[in-house]
Formats: C-alpha cells, sequence, structure tokens
C-alpha cells in the first residue's frame, strides 16, 4: 500500500514492514515524481522529486508475483484528491540514489 497521510507523509506499508517519509514531503496543490523501488539489497525506498525520503526498517523479500491488487486513489473510505500522470510499473529498479526527475512524458 503507498499512500500520503493528513501530514504530507509519503508512506509504503505492508503486513511486516513499511517506510514513512518526514511530513510535507509531498506538499498538496503540488506536481510531485515519486517513486518507489526495491533493490537488489531488498530495502523498499521512496523517493520524491528524485530525493530519498524513506527507506523500509528491514528487507521485504516477498514475491511480488503473491500481490496482485493495485489501487489507485482510494485507502479505505478515504479518496484521492488529485491527479496522477504517467503511472508506471516495472520489473526493473530504475533509481537506486538520489536523481533528477525527468520533465518529459513518458514514451510509449
Amino acid at each position: 500500500l503507498i499512500y500520503v497521510n493528513g501530514s504530507g507523509a509519503l508512506i509504503w506499508w505492508n503486513t511486516t514492514d513499511f517506510a514513512q517519509s518526514f511530513n510535507g514531503a509531498v506538499a498538496s496543490k503540488t506536481w510531485h515524481h515519486v517513486a518507489v523501488t526495491r533493490a537488489s539489497d531488498n530495502y523498499i525506498r521512496l523517493y520524491v522529486d528524485g530525493q530519498n525520503v524513506a527507506k523500509s526498517s528491514s528487507t521485504f523479500t516477498e514475491d511480488m508475483n503473491n500481490f496482485t491488487r493495485i489501487v489507485l486513489g482510494r485507502h479505505a473510505s478515504q479518496y484521492f484528491k488529485g491527479y496522477i500522470s504517467n503511472f508506471r510499473i516495472t520489473n526493473q529498479v530504475l533509481y537506486t540514489h538520489n536523481f533528477t526527475p525527468s520533465s518529459s512524458s513518458i514514451a510509449g
């Protein structure tokens, strides 16, 4: 589960671990580039606008094939009030360190 809480913290959570950025990492009414990665060391890392803002406290080694549900824009009874653009999932780790997000659209 990936979401932004009421204090603007980006959070990744599963039943055994979580990663949470500082409050205000995701400002409201502002476009952000958000990335969640799992590299070969099996830690989950959260990036906002190219900056690593959080890392899971332990490794996440579960087979991602066991996770079949993707929910965009809604968490429990709370609805996302904003826009999502260029959402994608890859089987490659695109980011392992801080980076400069692209300013162009994702090529199809």
